[in-house]
């Protein structure tokens, strides 16, 4: 038995839902939050960029389009080999990566990379990219402040102290409460 073969007027509905499907994916990419882009495999070129992913990143729009991955890509410690290796491995890859801009500026990003077949591209990267480098900062100047702190009341063990949170859990005794109580740290917080 032969299959009907669909009429004009039933292939121009499909055509028109399957043109408002891929007007509606268009229109989500392009306004996501996040930077995505697609990286054909077989020699790394950019074969796509979303608005986020060419702000994020100092481009114009299609500016970073047919450019090679590695001009997105700051030295690190890990290679781009070894990542795609991990790609290759599991499917999926997610991390910090270390990025720079255009115009040469370095900044961090949290990263998941998937693998998929393109029908036009083939086998490609698709990237999902978040800038994280004010977090990062942040981070640092957390762990910096927290260092001086840490070595002032160090410094300080002549005199009695000792700071808590608000559940009273004690974060750090000097060793002059240790000297007036004759309890540890340990003794008086069992959680540290």
């Amino acid at each position: 038995m032969s299959k009907r073969k669909p009429t004009y007027e039933e292939l121009e509905v499909r055509l028109a839902e399957v043109e408002e499907a891929l007007s509606l994916q268009s229109a989500i990419t392009a306004n996501m939050a996040e930077g995505v882009c697609l990286i054909r495999e077989r020699d790394g070129t950019i074969v796509y960029a979303n608005p986020t992913f060419e702000k994020m990143f100092g481009y114009g729009a299609g500016e970073i389009t047919g450019k090679h991955v590695s001009v997105i890509n700051a030295p690190t410690e890990k290679s781009p080999e070894e990542k795609v290796k991990e790609i290759d491995k599991i499917g999926v890859w997610r991390g910090e990566v270390y990025n720079v801009k255009k115009e040469g500026t370095p900044f961090w990003c949290n990263a998941s990379i998937s693998t998929f077949n393109h029908p036009k591209y083939g086998r490609v990267w698709v990237t999902v990219n978040t800038d994280i480098s004010k977090r990062k900062q942040a981070e640092e100047a957390f762990r910096l402040t927290e260092d001086i702190y840490r070595r002032a009341i160090a410094s300080a063990d002549a005199v009695p102290y000792q700071l808590h949170y608000v559940s009273n859990s004690y974060e750090y005794m000097g060793e002059g409460i240790v000297q007036l109580t004759g309890y540890t740290a340990e003794e008086m917080n069992p959680t540290l």
